[in-house]
């Protein structure tokens, strides 16, 4: 049911990298004597779909962060309702936050987010999947 991590393939520090990993561990080792233990929740599609359309009322609500988001798309402000409608675009959402660490920070710790919850939501909605 879980993995275990054997301390030797650890690094000495958790890294963000780590906590979006879809992979249950029984512990990580965060450095040599110290055990980090978590399991991480499986969410739903519904979840997900609120997850994404969160991120993407907060994108709307920064004046930094909708401009960069436009431009990275190539859609405009006003076709993001049409866009929203489309598969594959919330996936997109989600990935525009897991692409820039400090926005997925940001957003998280401004709505009391648990990021793994990004990844997993990631892999729940259209367009999302990442092969193997």
């Amino acid at each position: 049911m879980f993995n275990t991590i054997p301390w030797a393939a650890c690094s000495n520090r958790l890294t963000i990298a780590d906590l979006l990993s879809p992979i249950r561990r029984e512990s990580l080792y965060d450095w040599p004597g110290s055990i980090l233990a978590w399991t991480m929740k499986t969410i739903t599609l519904d979840e997900a779909q609120t997850l994404a359309i969160d991120a993407l009322v907060y994108l709307a609500g920064d004046q930094e962060l909708m401009p960069r988001f436009l431009a990275l798309t190539g859609i405009t402000a006003d076709q993001i309702r049409v866009a929203a409608g489309e598969p594959g675009f919330l996936a997109g959402v989600l990935q525009f936050y897991l692409a820039h660490e400090p926005t997925l920070v940001r957003y998280c710790e401004d709505t009391n987010t648990d990021p793994r919850h990004f990844r997993e939501a990631l892999f729940l909605l259209p367009g999302g999947a990442v092969p193997d």
